[in-house]
Parts: structure tokens; C-alpha cells; sequence
């Protein structure tokens, strides 16, 4: 259970940073003061303080989950599940970007306090915008699912903006009630487990019909800027393929490195024009589904995974099965026959394969030079690379850039 109450805790906690933000443990109940935010709530001090109610305990059955909203319209996600005896607070976000009424109602509202109307309105800045409150539900109530499948889930939420000295009532939320947001809920929720499950099976054509879809279902945007609903919407996307990487049994090295490219792609986009020039959505799914189908070890026992992540790693290195055998804590004949058994072919013929495919690959992308291929595919003597390129692809290297110049063929992942 431990283990599964961690798991949990680091997906939340990955999902929201990269939406920049907060999360963080808090005890059951916590006053108004507590809650963490950006400076905001440091400008005035409320009188009184108001005390958040106690939220229950979650059993090995049960999680809740509730939605705080306090009276400078932040919101905030409360969660404990199965069996935590503390919080995992999230937030400070905004669902709308404050219009001039908003801050002009909420300057009204702390009469009496020592406070510049401007400094209230800059300390809205720096708080992040969540432009889709449906899809964060979906994904909260998808990943503890997930984890726990038999905990049901309790919806709660909490107002600190009616009346000052009035201590809030934890109560159901309503509108989680209503039938057609359920099953906008429901529809995404399942849309997005076939898009993961697409990514993950390296898929392109099925994930990428399931996005088409996903971008249409239970969507109600509450942004004041088209260009941060479009970067937040694509950072999400990243995040669930991330996800779906991960389950195939992609080493978190490459899902990091390929994470972190797209999301700096994203954020330097600056404008909906850059997003769609770049096919931003369309990239994200294809570049997961050709990581996985190129570096999954799912399906192979925990001792070869280890071998394969490490090839991957160090593939552009000078490789031996001594050495791999070392590095990975095995007995080289040992090593020699598993690999063979779980994958068919022999240790040296796998690594000769992915180096050729890194040639290939580079050829494609514009490198003609024999002896700079070779040397950054980790081969010492550029005529032992040749005459390996002529046994795997029945022609030398020379010949394959020619027939590249003539555009009879083009870069294959497969």
C-alpha cells in the first residue's frame, strides 16, 4: 500500500509541475493562511482566519478529493486516498484569468485593509492558469482509479469567499452530480485510456484518431488567453504519453529527454500560428509512438531490460558482452544464452543491428561523411563498420547515400 500511496503521489506531483504547479503534504485541516500561494495572500491579512473543515480520513476503500476555492478566486485540489493520514494540497491555480470586475469585487471585500488596488492586481500574475478544470478532473479521477480500481471517489468542495467569520461547510459537489458532465467525464476518461494504450502499443494511426477525438469531448475552455489554453492543453498531452512511455517499459532516461524537448518546444512557441506551423499535437503523439516502438523492453524479463536499457544508453559507444556483462552484474555466458532465449537472436547481432540503425538514421538526416558515421556510432575502425553495413543492409555505405541522393528511399523507423 506504502508503495502504491508513493506512486501516486510522485504521477500527481510530475503531472502538475509541469503545469507549473504547486503540490505539497498538509495536515487534514488547515486554516486560510496556510494554504500556499505566490505572495497573493501575503499583501492583506484576513480577519479572521478561516478554518478549512477537517476532511475525513480515506479508508483502503475510499478517496476524497475536494475542490477549495478562496477569496481571491484561486483555486486549490485537496486529496487524501487509501488510507493517507494527511493532504496532498495542489494549487495555487486560476480557472479564468481575474477581469478588472473580479479584482474590483475582491478589493471591496477586504474593507479596512491597508492595500493598493494595484498591488492587488499584479499579485494575480505569476498563478497558473488551468484552462480545462473538466480534463484535471478527469485525470485525478482516471490515475487514482488506476492505482487503487476498487477505492470509490468522493467529490467535495469548499467556498471561502460567502462571508467572513463564517467557518465552510464541507459538502458534495454539486455539479459533479449533473448526468451530462458524468458523462463528458466518462467519455474523455475512456477516450483517454485508448489513446494512451495506442501510444503505448507504438500505434501512431489509432493514438493519433484517439487525439483527434480527445480534443472534442467534455471540453469547456474558461481561458482569457487562446495561446496558454493551446500550451497547456499540449503540455497535458506530453504528460499522458509520458505516462503511456513508461508503462511499455521505456527507460525514464529517453522519457525525460524527449519530455523535456517537446515541453521547452512548447513554451517557445508564441503564438496559436507557431503551434500549428510546428503541428505541435501531432509531433508529441508520433515522437512517443517511434520512442516506444525503437526502445521497448516490454516483455522481456527484468535482467534483459536492464541489458537493453543499458545498450540504449551506451549505444554510441565502443560495446563488448564482457563489458555489458559487467556493467550489468551478470556472468557473461549467462547473459550470452538469456539473450538469445528471450529474444532469438545473439547479444552481438542485436548491437550490430541498432548501431547500422543509428547509421541509417543519420544518414538520412543529412550526414554523409563514412568515417564521422562510423565514429559516432561507436566504431573504432571504419572498414569493420563497412563491411557490417554491407551484411545487414546487402550493400556498402557509400552505395545506400547514393541511392538516398536519388530519393529512392527514405528514413525508416521500423
Amino acid at each position: 500500500m506504502t508503495d502504491q500511496i508513493r506512486m501516486l503521489s510522485s504521477l500527481f506531483e510530475s503531472f502538475f509541475q509541469e503545469l507549473r504547479i504547486r503540490t505539497c503534504e498538509s495536515p487534514l485541516s488547515l486554516h486560510e493562511s496556510q494554504l500556499p500561494d505566490y505572495g497573493l495572500r501575503s499583501i492583506v491579512s484576513l480577519q479572521p482566519d478561516p478554518l478549512l473543515p477537517e476532511i475525513p480520513p480515506s479508508s483502503e476503500s475510499e478517496s476524497h478529493l475536494v475542490m477549495i476555492t478562496d477569496h481571491f478566486l484561486c483555486h486549490y485540489i485537496a486529496l487524501t486516498y487509501a488510507g493517507m493520514d494527511h493532504l496532498l494540497l495542489i494549487g495555487p491555480y486560476q480557472l479564468a484569468v481575474p477581469t478588472t470586475k473580479d479584482i474590483l469585487q475582491i478589493f471591496r471585500s477586504l474593507e479596512g485593509a491597508a492595500i493598493r488596488l494595484s498591488s492587488l492586481r499584479s499579485g494575480f500574475e505569476d498563478i497558473p492558469l488551468v484552462t480545462d478544470a473538466y480534463m484535471l478532473e478527469a485525470y485525478l479521477r482516471a490515475s487514482i482509479r488506476t492505482v487503487f480500481p476498487s477505492s470509490s471517489i468522493h467529490f467535495h468542495e469548499i467556498s471561502l469567499q460567502s462571508g467572513t467569520g463564517v467557518r465552510p461547510v464541507l459538502q458534495p459537489e454539486e455539479d459533479d452530480k449533473s448526468p451530462e458532465r458524468l458523462q463528458a467525464l466518462d467519455q474523455r476518461y475512456h477516450i483517454e485510456q485508448e489513446m494512451i494504450e495506442a501510444v503505448e502499443r507504438g500505434d501512431l494511426e489509432s493514438a493519433q484518431r484517439k487525439l483527434s477525438l480527445l480534443g472534442r469531448a467534455g471540453l469547456r475552455s474558461r481561458s482569457g488567453s487562446t495561446v496558454r489554453d493551446a500550451k497547456d492543453y499540449l503540455i497535458i498531452i506530453n504528460t499522458l504519453c509520458r505516462r503511456a512511455a513508461f508503462k511499455a517499459g521505456i527507460h525514464p532516461y529517453y522519457i525525460d529527454r524527449l519530455s523535456g524537448k517537446l515541453n521547452l518546444q512548447i513554451e517557445n512557441c508564441v503564438s496559436y500560428q507557431d503551434m500549428q506551423r510546428l503541428q505541435l499535437q501531432s509531433k508529441i503523439i508520433r515522437q512517443y509512438c517511434m520512442l516506444i516502438r525503437n526502445q521497448s523492453t516490454a516483455g522481456f524479463s527484468p535482467a534483459i531490460r536492464k541489458v537493453m536499457n543499458y545498450i540504449s544508453i551506451h549505444e554510441n559507444e565502443p560495446l563488448t558482452l564482457s563489458g555489458i556483462a559487467q556493467a550489468t552484474g551478470m556472468n557473461r555466458g549467462y547473459l550470452s544464452g538469456l539473450f538469445h532465449k528471450e529474444t532469438g537472436e545473439t547479444l552481438t547481432d542485436y548491437l550490430h543491428a541498432r548501431k547500422i540503425r543509428n547509421a541509417i538514421f543519420l544518414m538520412n538526416t543529412g550526414r554523409t561523411n563514412i568515417s564521422e558515421i562510423a565514429s559516432l556510432c561507436g566504431f573504432d575502425n571504419v572498414n569493420y563498420f563497412t563491411r557490417l553495413f554491407g551484411k545487414v543492409k546487402g550493400m556498402p555505405p557509400t552505395a545506400y547515400l547514393k541511392m538516398l541522393e536519388g530519393g529512392r528511399e527514405t528514413l525508416r523507423s521500423e
